[in-house]
Order: structure tokens, then C-alpha cells, then sequence
């Protein structure tokens, strides 16, 4: 799905563009997600699992956007994308009502309110779509400041697996599912 771009002032006064991926931006993208993994405080991959090449990312990209129900939208500041949003509606008919996303945005952007923006933008844009009735995510358990976040959008708390990811150093965190229910008025 596109979306037309949209600029926003920053906390601090920066000004940064939310925007849909398009296929020119398969390594820029690319580049973002190599560097959100080395700063993997929050996510369940490990650095070097990251695989997918740019012509792969380049069809992701493309998929996505020939998918009215489903979203990427990017946040860009002086040229670099500092962070981006994912949403994927399930495939099989029984859950083409619900998706799930996934966010992040770059270490040294954080705090500045981009999250913010991004999360903001694709619950608007999900409440737009008349068959999107839900969105889902998991995040670890761990990450407070991304679990506010969601509750502050109306997320709920809907359950939780124990010990399900394992940190290369053995230790342990547990994943944390949440879900909204899109009210239309």
C-alpha cells in the first residue's frame, strides 16, 4: 500500500519524513536493518541471521506495496532512513482480518518521538482499511519503553512465553503478546 509522505517536527526540532518504502530504497533499507540488528537490544534476531540481499528485499518491497492491506512506511532524516514500520495481514482467510508489525527505529534516534509517529501513522492508516479488524505484535518482555508505547496506543496485554527467546549468552527473556482491536466510529 502508498501512502503519501508526510513531514513532522521533532521533539528536539528536527524534522523527519514518514513515507511508503519504494523499490529504490531496497539498500538504504537494507543498510537500517543491518544497523538496528547490531544495536539488538529488542529484537529477536541475531546479527548475522540477517540474510536477505537487496534484489530480495527489492521484491519484499514491491509485494508490499502491490497489498492494499498491508504497509511499510519509512522514516527519513537528512537522506537516512532512522526507522520504519512493517505490517503484514495474515494470509489464510480465517486471518485476513488480523496483522502484525514490526518497528524499529536507529539507536541514535531513539527517544525523539519517530516511533511515536510511525506507530501513530499505521493505526490510522489500519483504521482506514474496512477489512483490518486487529493488529498484534510481540515484543520482549524486557523492553519497557516499547511496551509504554503500545499501551499508550490502546494496545492490551494478551498473554506471555515464558523464556521464549535465548540471547546468545544463555540468558533468557520472555515474549509478550499484545493486540488492538481497530474501533471504527
Amino acid at each position: 500500500m502508498f501512502l503519501a509522505p508526510e513531514t513532522h517536527r521533532l521533539r528536539d526540532g528536527g524534522v523527519v519524513t514518514l513515507r511508503s518504502g519504494a523499490e529504490q530504497d531496497a539498500a538504504k533499507l537494507l543498510a537500517a536493518i543491518r544497523g538496528y540488528l547490531r544495536q539488538n537490544d529488542g529484537l529477536v534476531w541475531e546479527p548475522d541471521e540477517q540474510q536477505q540481499t537487496e534484489s530480495e528485499l527489492r521484491v519484499w518491497i514491491v509485494g508490499m506495496l502491490k497489498n492494499d492491506r498491508e504497509l511499510l512506511l519509512l522514516a527519513e532524516l537528512d537522506g537516512e532512513i532512522v526507522g520504519n514500520i512493517d505490517f503484514h495481514i495474515g494470509s489464510r482467510r480465517r486471518l485476513r482480518h488480523s496483522g502484525e508489525f514490526g518497528l524499529a527505529v536507529a539507536a541514535a534516534h531513539r527517544r525523539r518521538g519517530i516511533g511515536r509517529l510511525l506507530l501513530g501513522r499505521m493505526i490510522a492508516w489500519a483504521r482506514s482499511v474496512p477489512q483490518i479488524e486487529r493488529i498484534g505484535l510481540r515484543a520482549i518482555a524486557t523492553n519497557a519503553s516499547a511496551i509504554a508505547l503500545y499501551e499508550e496506543f490502546g494496545f492490551v496485554r494478551e498473554g506471555l512465553r515464558g523464556r521464549q527467546i535465548k540471547y546468545a549468552d544463555g540468558s533468557y527473556a520472555d515474549d509478550l503478546l499484545m493486540g488492538l482491536l481497530i474501533e471504527r466510529h
